[in-house]
């Protein structure tokens, strides 16, 4: 038999997540363990400590601690495969899943300067925001094409914006001419 799930929930990449998988024998006699294998192989699961092939006496468990490590978001599973010498279940199959959520971007503020005379200085802040779980990477903030009459003043990005946090940018409206 076996316990403990193997639904890792929400993990980001570059980080990992363990859960700790127990093979039971729960038999009269020795349960000979060959393997503990990813079926197909899976790149975001992995197994730390793989103690087999081995034997399990009965009514003794052996603690198997798989890593899940993504590398892009989204949904991902696979299949392990335990194999024994169990004449009732020779190859027992456990579902594994993870999930890497997205960023989400969100940003807050006005860039409405109202009426600002020729030569004059307006400024407004932005705030850029990740509302998601995972760090959004902000590659730069940019007007495109350049405009003359705005510039960046503070701007902190090529960064990563950790979950739940704002970077503000400030804009300032420097107007050359009326219109």
């Amino acid at each position: 038999t076996t316990s403990g799930s193997l639904d890792f929930g929400d993990t980001c990449p570059g980080d990992f997540s363990e859960l700790e998988l127990n093979v039971c024998n729960t038999g009269v006699s020795d349960l000979d363990v060959t393997s503990v294998v990813f079926n197909p192989a899976c790149g975001e699961f992995s197994i730390v400590n793989n103690p087999f092939p081995a034997t399990v006496s009965k009514d003794f468990c052996l603690p198997v601690t798989i890593r899940y490590t993504p590398t892009d978001f989204g949904v991902h599973s696979c299949t392990l495969e335990i194999q024994s010498n169990d004449p009732s279940n020779l190859t027992i199959t456990l579902p594994v899943t993870g999930t890497a959520p997205p960023p989400i971007i969100n940003v807050s503020g006005s860039l409405d300067f109202g009426e600002v005379c020729p030569g004059e200085q307006a400024e407004q802040d932005l705030d850029i925001c990740n509302t998601g779980l995972c760090d959004l990477e902000v590659s730069s903030v940019a007007f495109n094409p350049p405009c003359v009459d705005f510039t960046i003043i503070n701007n902190p990005f090529p960064a990563a914006v950790s979950h739940d946090f704002c970077l503000p940018v400030t804009i300032r409206y420097t107007p050359t001419g009326a219109g």
